[in-house]
């Protein structure tokens, strides 16, 4: 412990963060370690999914600590299982005491696998299933398969919280012999415009079409298969109806063996019904008072990158993080009533975003971006090309497209732009957003 907090205060004074490189060389030399801290917590949640699981850990760890619980948890986003171990040494004392009650983990959907070797969670909720990175993943038949085999390792006292809407969550389930909570959607009403951007189009048991009653999100709805008996379960736990007010304000209603929960948030997007839903789910899961979950909720504040708002000179900014077809479709239909808007698109492919940005070609751009409603859209970082040209492709008007390579630059040239009062929104993938960030912290000091 004294090495590896040794090791974690070096890196940090080198300017590295030391969010994972304590947990990294730890980790190598005893493979151990993580069993040191099972028996400290009251609770050990775990979230993955592809998109969401950011946000969702943010809105648990909130609503455990309005319960009174200190919680453990890796919210710089470091979601492997060095970040990981980090994060339990970085809330430890040099006699490896947990000061904390609860660990809230956000784990890396490939890495879960291993994760579970070495940590055994109480309660593990897993949001959706997407394409992202296939360079690294590759398909998602692949990734839902080995998590699947990771599942049935678990101890039969792990509760499972799962998404019901999602045809790729719930096939991992259908044959397991576990108690397993599936929350989701029961608006009639609710219409997503979100482009059906279908990733299950073909049942995972028979291979016939999946047939859908209803869809919500991309491939998220109501479905079943029409030739074995493989269907979308009924939730115990939903969202049963949603009123949007003109202030920003959301009472989103939630249901519960025919009880009712009204809870009031102010986080904006469609999707963010969903991760507030799964948040709340957990949370009733393991017995939190209701009067917790509606005021960790009310009171959440979204994770840097995640809708998040800035001001510099008099100007205001977004940043939403954009890492894969859907995620990116689920921003840009956010934004899609905003007139005159004024955009910066940062996109790397450095091997933590992966090399491969076809995936560029799957955002339906022709959907959300209407040259009438856009003043200018500026490219950056080391695909910046590829994103003008895209973006071309998409019918957007040439004249509106600047493409500055360089992030700091781009940056200083739209907030020049801009006049006071106005707001820039800034779409950066993983490791653009990381030096996004880097830059942001120079404009506030």
């Amino acid at each position: 412990m004294a090495l590896s907090k040794s090791i974690g205060y070096l890196s940090r004074k080198l300017g590295h963060g030391g969010s994972s490189f304590p947990g990294l060389i730890i980790n190598k030399l005893d493979q151990n370690f993580l069993d040191y801290f099972h028996n400290q917590l009251k609770h050990v949640i775990m979230v993955t999914g592809t998109n969401g699981k950011t946000t969702t850990s943010g809105i648990i760890s909130n609503i455990l600590k309005s319960a009174g619980f200190k919680v453990l948890a890796n919210d710089e986003g470091a979601n492997l299982i060095s970040g990981i171990t980090t994060a339990f040494i970085n809330a430890s004392t040099i006699d490896g005491e947990i000061d904390a009650d609860a660990a809230v983990l956000e784990v890396d959907e490939a890495s879960l696998p291993h994760v579970l070797k070495y940590i055994k969670p109480d309660l593990l909720l897993i949001t959706n299933f997407f394409r992202d990175q296939l360079d690294r993943y590759g398909e998602l038949d692949k990734i839902v398969n080995t998590i699947k085999d990771a599942l049935s390792t678990l101890s039969k006292n792990t509760k499972l919280v799962l998404n019901a809407d999602d045809p790729f969550v719930t096939s991992m389930a259908f044959e397991l012999q576990k108690k397993v909570t599936y929350y989701g959607l029961e608006c009639e009403f609710l219409e997503s415009d979100m482009a059906p951007s279908f990733e299950q189009k073909y049942c995972s048991f028979c291979g016939s079409k999946i047939e859908y009653q209803k869809i919500y999100f991309a491939h998220l709805g109501k479905y079943y298969c029409r030739t074995c008996r493989f269907k979308r379960p009924k939730p115990q736990i939903s969202i049963k109806n949603i009123e949007e007010s003109c202030s920003g304000e959301t009472i989103i209603t939630i249901q519960k063996e025919n009880k009712n929960i009204e809870i009031k948030a102010t986080l904006p997007g469609f999707y963010n019904y969903y991760n507030i839903l799964a948040a709340t789910s957990a949370c009733l899961e393991i017995g939190i008072p209701i009067e917790s979950i509606m005021k960790g909720v009310a009171n959440f504040k979204p994770k840097e990158g995640r809708m998040q708002k800035l001001t510099i000179n008099g100007r205001e900014i977004t940043v939403s993080l954009v890492k894969n077809p859907a995620g990116f479709d689920a921003v840009l239909s956010s934004l899609k009533n905003i007139n005159n808007k004024k955009m910066l698109i940062i996109i790397n492919d450095n091997y933590a975003d992966g090399r491969d940005v076809s995936w560029l070609w799957d955002v339906d751009f022709e959907r959300y971006l209407k040259n009438e409603h856009i003043n200018f859209i500026i490219t950056s970082g080391l695909r910046a090309y590829d994103m003008a040209l895209r973006l071309k492709y998409a019918g957007i008007d040439q004249k509106k497209i600047r493409i500055i390579p360089e992030i700091n630059k781009a940056l200083q040239s739209g907030l020049s732009i801009i006049p006071e009062n106005d707001i820039l929104h800034i779409l950066p993938n993983y490791t653009s957003f990381l030096e996004l960030k880097g830059i942001l912290k120079k404009y506030s000091k």
